[in-house]
């Protein structure tokens, strides 16, 4: 997770959605295991800024700027870094 102190302040944390993570193909809402205080606040697709809403769908490629404590650092790279595992709920789609 490219969560560096060095060039990131605390509680900023840049992920790119990885091919077969659990939030490939979901939509925000459904990501259901996402940690209460944690709010994805961009989503840059193709070098184009996504609007974010409860019901944009994310892809494998995209680059999101999260705010969460730095504690959440492990559930967001279970969630947007690694291969889906099926211990990690989503809302059905």
């Amino acid at each position: 997770m490219a969560s560096d102190s060095a060039t990131n302040p605390e509680g900023f944390h840049r992920v790119t959605v990885a091919p077969g993570s659990p939030a490939d193909g979901r939509t925000i809402k459904e990501l259901t295991h996402l940690p209460v205080d944690v709010w994805v606040s961009f989503v840059v697709r193709d070098q184009q800024l996504i609007t974010v809403r409860a019901d944009t769908t994310l892809h494998a490629g995209d680059h999101l700027l999260i705010l969460a404590a730095d504690k959440e650092q492990p559930e967001l790279a279970a969630i947007f870094e690694q291969p889906d595992d099926p211990r990690v709920p989503v809302a059905s789609t």
